[in-house]
């Protein structure tokens, strides 16, 4: 299904996203599927929906850099433009403002990075007052840990150290074709159960300027 990308001129980019399939599946022997319980079962079916969250949020990231997902292909302008990929930046208050003077568009920002860039790097930045940039979020959501300058800090285990993307989050157009399906079938030589999970997605920034990957040195 084809996305459009809104140029500066009066004119639309179309970028065609074919779609790219994840799958993942685990095998029961026969004798494993008799001496398991059902909570067994019911746990690798939610096993293998977590695996397909994190290649699902993989193939995003790979988007998001320029590179073809797992199972995919390179798809050109669906990611950060080049200008918006910044390296060598300092964990400051000057680093983090020229990063935030980058991203274009309307819509909440939001700051994703992994526990170490956090906490051993964007936590201890401080104004030209002395005062911490970073506003600890007091909602105990496990994800959100939080705030600077407005934009909420999301944990991202998937990211690399000292790397962080800022952007805005409804720029990123992301098609979920199927969701997540789940199947089962019966291997006919063994009579071991498969429990497949499939989902076909593919996704592309809507605005090449909404993000900024940055790495912090």
């Amino acid at each position: 299904m084809p996305r459009a990308l809104q140029t500066t001129t009066s004119e639309w980019d179309q970028i065609s996203l074919d779609g790219v399939e994840i799958k993942k599946h685990i095998v029961i022997s026969r004798k494993m599927k008799f001496k398991s319980l059902d909570a067994f079962e019911t746990w690798l079916v939610q096993h293998i929906a977590d695996r397909i969250a994190v290649a699902r949020e993989r193939l995003i990231l790979a988007r998001l850099d320029g590179n073809a997902p797992e199972g995919g292909s390179v798809v050109a302008n669906a990611g950060i433009d080049a200008a918006n990929i910044k390296t060598n930046v300092e964990y400051s208050d000057a680093g983090i403002r020229s990063i935030m003077a980058l991203i274009k568009g309307q819509g909440s920002r939001t700051i994703y990075a992994n526990s170490t860039t956090i906490w051993s790097g964007l936590v201890g930045i401080e104004d030209g007052k002395g005062e911490k940039l970073f506003v600890p979020d007091s909602m105990g959501d496990p994800i959100v840990q939080g705030r600077i300058y407005g934009a909420v800090v999301k944990l991202d285990e998937n990211l690399a150290d000292n790397a962080a993307y800022f952007g805005i989050p409804k720029k990123l157009l992301v098609n979920d074709y199927t969701g997540t399906e789940i199947f089962r079938s019966m291997d006919p030589k063994t009579a071991a159960e498969i429990i497949l999970g499939y989902t076909l997605v593919d996704a592309a920034l809507e605005n090449p300027k909404s993000f900024v990957k940055a790495t912090f040195t």
